[in-house]
């Protein structure tokens, strides 16, 4: 069950709360986990044999090695995120086992520390500022109030987003996962982490276009990916009392819903489903939409989708003017 959710258990459940647990019980119902395991193993198979195919390639044909190990790697990081959502093994230390291997070893940066604190942490309080993690991007500004007077949004931010944040994603989470591995003295992963990458460039020759493109676009679909349906949604400091209300007010979907979308952006078109079922593989996401479609309609809250297009321009706006609001609050003053 989501953070999101213990945080009124204190509370008077309401009827929206119970037909949220019902709506879930369901879905969890509608799939059991040794079948999702059987599609986590051949899906991982696929990827390696993929890596394998893209470096026996990658002496005559650089391009489209390049290209193999990019599908490879955008398989696997959803394969992972999935993974760290307890979305294939009952137990967590299985979950961190594979994701911490399969990411130091194919995509060369750790994970645990992200999935399970500041991705989960956002699963619990999207769009909260103070509390979501995934709000922290640096000199990166979205909202007012994560402005002060000494403060100020980078001039041109919404270009720096775009142009340099986003293609180094992969650069930015491994150095904060590597960082936390640092001061918590993780001194085996880090020594596996260091090992990975001098056995790597050993290997390939220190063939640096190989090595690294693939990877940073991996992490360039995995950011731009995950931008696209919260950071122009509704921001607030304190979190929404319901946890279901608080996913459709600060979710959105994208209205792209082909499977070469949705295998993409790792299911992330169906973000609404994500985070209301954040535990559910992302391949069974368009099964349970009519049922998420049912159940905001019976509670009046708004099933926000857009195009692609459209969820990148909200983006560069709330980017371009972080801080319209309070001018608008200010002149209304």
């Amino acid at each position: 069950m989501s953070i999101g959710v213990f945080r009124n258990m204190k509370q008077p459940i309401s009827d929206l709360q119970k037909d949220y647990l019902i709506l879930k019980e369901n879905v969890l119902a509608m799939s059991h986990l040794s079948s999702r395991r059987t599609r986590l193993h051949i899906t991982t198979a696929v990827c390696i044999l993929l890596f394998l195919i893209s470096i026996y390639l990658q002496d005559q044909f650089l391009w489209l090695s390049i290209f193999i190990a990019s599908i490879a790697g955008i398989t696997l990081v959803w394969l992972i995120h999935d993974a760290g959502h307890d979305s294939y093994f009952s137990n967590k230390s299985d979950s961190k086992m594979f994701i911490e291997t399969m990411g130091i070893l194919f995509l060369g940066m750790p994970q645990v520390e992200y999935h399970y604190e500041v991705h989960r942490r956002h699963h619990g309080f999207t769009n909260v500022i103070g509390k979501d993690g995934a709000l922290n991007t640096g000199p990166i500004l979205w909202h007012p109030n994560m402005c002060s007077e000494v403060k100020k949004p980078l001039k041109y931010q919404q270009w720096i987003w775009f142009l340099v944040v986003l293609p180094l994603t992969w650069l930015l989470i491994t150095g904060r996962c590597v960082q936390t591995l640092v001061q918590r003295k993780a001194f085996l992963r880090l020594s596996f982490f260091f090992a990975r990458w001098i056995l790597v460039l050993w290997l390939f020759n220190f063939n640096l276009l190989f090595v690294f493109l693939p990877i940073l676009i991996t992490g360039f679909v995995l950011g731009f990916s995950a931008s696209l349906n919260h950071f122009h949604m509704t921001m607030k400091s304190t979190p929404i009392a319901q946890f279901p209300e608080s996913v459709f007010l600060t979710t959105q979907n994208l209205s792209h819903r082909s499977s070469l979308m949705t295998w993409l952006t790792g299911g992330l078109n169906f973000h609404i489903e994500h985070h209301l079922f954040p535990n559910l593989p992302n391949y069974q996401l368009p099964i349970i939409a009519p049922l998420v479609q049912k159940f905001a309609q019976k509670h009046h809250l708004p099933y926000q989708t857009c195009s692609l297009v459209t969820a990148t321009r909200l983006v560069f706006d709330r980017l371009a003017n972080p801080l319209l609001t309070r001018r608008i609050r200010e002149k209304a003053t």
